[in-house]
């Protein structure tokens, strides 16, 4: 099981926390469009014809969009999909980040090594988790 969800069902964070991280990650997380350009794949014109595209048939996914258009293959989509997401910050920096998760204050939660640490006054809250997620 993820840390994240170790420390959600064990009431280290709350739910409106790891909301918040979630949130955060996607709103972080490099669009596949750019991702692609970035890659050589598509142009800005493609792109902005599957962004059109997708407007119009908003239950479509760009990839899917991509491939059907003929500008991608399924392969390049997967590619450009493990390459977001190994990019993507992982939830435990993002709430140590938010200052949910610190490194100081011990708790223990099954399966977990004790360096993962709850939340305590901001003024003592050192900036690094070890050994969970990371």
């Amino acid at each position: 099981m993820k840390p994240e969800i170790e420390l959600l069902q064990s009431g280290a964070i709350t739910p409106e926390q790891y909301i918040a991280a979630a949130r955060r990650q996607e709103q972080e997380t490099i669009p596949l469009g750019q991702l692609a350009i970035e890659e050589g794949h598509l142009s800005a014109r493609e792109v902005f014809e599957i962004l059109h595209t997708q407007r119009q048939e908003s239950h479509q996914r760009f990839g899917d969009i991509a491939v059907r258009l003929g500008y991608l293959e399924r392969s390049q989509v997967a590619m450009l999909l493990l390459r977001q997401l190994e990019q993507r910050r992982s939830m435990i920096d993002l709430l140590v980040e938010m200052g949910v998760v610190l490194s100081n204050q011990p708790f223990e939660i099954e399966g977990l090594p004790e360096q993962a640490y709850a939340a305590e006054p901001i003024e003592a809250r050192p900036r690094a988790l070890v050994g969970v997620g990371v």
